[in-house]
């Protein structure tokens, strides 16, 4: 009897430890990114991301987007850069982030794509 209660209260803790690790990772990279803009700490929280999260969240995370050529349309640049054939030039790696739904504005993540970011 003393050996299950052992072993659950060790599980336990194993599974809280995995639980903070996770918390702790993202408000790391979060931190990280906003700093330097490595493209691993980026990839990190992108992965984080769902449809429908919002704005004020995402922001949090990423902090202010590094432009925006409309309103709802974010662009969350990185360190890494990709040679473009077609612009015959590298350009940034990035997020971006839409916030519009059918052409309107929403407080809430509609679409989202980590890669080359170009207009």
């Amino acid at each position: 009897m003393i050996k299950i209660l052992s072993t659950i209260t060790f599980l336990s803790i194993v599974i809280f430890s995995c639980a903070s690790v996770d918390t702790s990772g993202i408000a790391f990279y979060s931190k990280h990114y906003k700093e330097n803009r490595k493209y691993e700490h980026l990839e990190f929280i992108f992965n984080t991301l769902k449809v429908g999260m919002s704005k004020k969240k995402i922001e949090v995370l990423l902090g202010e987007a590094d432009h925006s050529p409309i309103e709802g349309l974010y662009y969350y640049s990185s360190d890494k850069y990709e040679y473009s054939k077609l612009i015959d030039r590298e350009q940034p790696v990035g997020a971006v982030l839409d916030y519009r739904k059918s052409g309107v504005l929403t407080d809430r993540l509609q679409e989202f794509t980590l890669g080359p970011i170009g207009e």
